[in-house]
């Protein structure tokens, strides 16, 4: 029998393809230097990475926390303080451009590679999840001003991250593939501790317990911002279980009304939209910047997650299509071939017959 924890934890997003030595430096930069640069950080973390989808968690104390905070200081301010960091990162994100370049598969340069590349998106992850918090924990705190900088703040930060993982952290991967033993889907599931370790010949992580971790794992990052890696039952004991979802409907918040019916497409990563050629709806956990390319005939949108400045709402309302975000289960309800009613205006999407489309 599980023994149930005091604190309770809520999802904040699920996507696919983080790796852990992302998370790693996420969830720290997130507990131990997003206090120092804007005034409020976490006290825990938790990331659930299972059947190659990670979910991100917060805490009930951190999500009072937070409104506490929103409260007594003024937003916009942080937010200005937000893009001049967000500047200096995307001058500094030239340097290591240049020095990928020229960059080759050997351990000397990935070992500088790393250090850059740690130092690069430990301070992105400093700044990068505040405008997400305020949109879905305070957007009834602040003014819609602030919704819509909270808006391009994120936009801005996640075709920066979208750049680097694309241009720098692939590439990384790759080399480190050529020089080490292992494939480069398993050193995806490595800190960057234990990166450095393997580059210096000392590696303590076993091929076994590696498997273990592709399979289901749960990063624990406590208020030190020192990370747990949970393996078996201990990380079983942390992961809720799923329900099964029965219902036919879903309810979101609507960002932009309108009643469209069609066939659905469930979709973890932007990838999976390449060979969609038809108008369809796009049910998602999430969507982000990475999708831009292959949205060009959706006529609308469903998220899990996500708020009225979600990139999902951000399209939307580019396109004038109909959305809803916030279903907390619309990619477990549906299956993509569904057809699909997607009443935005009632907040609702419901599955219907191919006959009444």
């Amino acid at each position: 029998m599980r023994k149930k924890e005091k604190e309770q934890w809520h999802s904040l997003f699920t996507r696919s393809g983080f790796p852990v030595y992302i998370l790693d430096l996420a969830g720290r930069a997130y507990v131990r230097d997003m206090k120092k640069r804007l005034g409020w950080g976490y006290t825990s973390q938790r990331f659930i990475v299972q059947q190659g989808m990670t979910t991100s968690y917060y805490s009930e104390t951190d999500r009072k926390s937070f409104r506490r905070f929103i409260q007594r200081v003024a937003p916009a301010s942080i937010l200005a303080r937000n893009r001049k960091i967000i500047k200096e990162i995307c001058q500094d994100q030239q340097k290591i451009l240049d020095l990928v370049a020229h960059s080759g598969p050997n351990i000397e340069d990935l070992l500088i590679w790393l250090k850059k590349m740690t130092v690069g998106y430990s301070r992105i992850y400093a700044v990068y999840r505040f405008p997400s918090m305020v949109d879905v924990l305070a957007a009834d705190l602040v003014t819609e001003k602030v919704l819509l900088d909270c808006a391009r703040a994120k936009d801005e930060i996640g075709s920066l991250l979208s750049e680097l993982d694309r241009k720098i952290l692939s590439r990384f991967f790759h080399f480190l593939s050529l020089v080490t033993p292992w494939a480069e889907k398993d050193l995806r599931f490595l800190t960057g501790r234990e990166i450095e370790s393997l580059l210096k010949g000392r590696l303590t992580v076993t091929h076994r317990e590696l498997s273990e971790r592709t399979r289901h794992c749960v990063l624990v990052i406590n208020s030190q911002g020192e990370v747990d890696i949970r393996l078996g039952i201990a990380a079983k004991q942390l992961t809720p279980r799923a329900n099964q979802v029965r219902s036919e409907i879903v309810r979101g918040k609507t960002v932009c009304p309108g009643c469209v019916r069609g066939q659905a497409v469930v979709t973890f990563a932007a990838k999976d939209l390449a060979v969609e050629t038809g108008q369809v709806i796009v049910i998602s956990p999430m969507i982000t910047v990475d999708y831009g390319p292959w949205l060009k005939k959706v006529i609308g949108l469903v998220t899990d997650e996500g708020g009225l400045t979600s990139h999902a709402a951000i399209v939307a309302r580019e396109k004038n299509i109909p959305c809803l975000v916030g279903t907390k289960n619309g990619s477990r309800v549906f299956h993509s071939g569904d057809w699909v009613e997607l009443d935005a205006g009632a907040g609702v999407c419901r599955q219907i017959k191919k006959n009444n489309y």
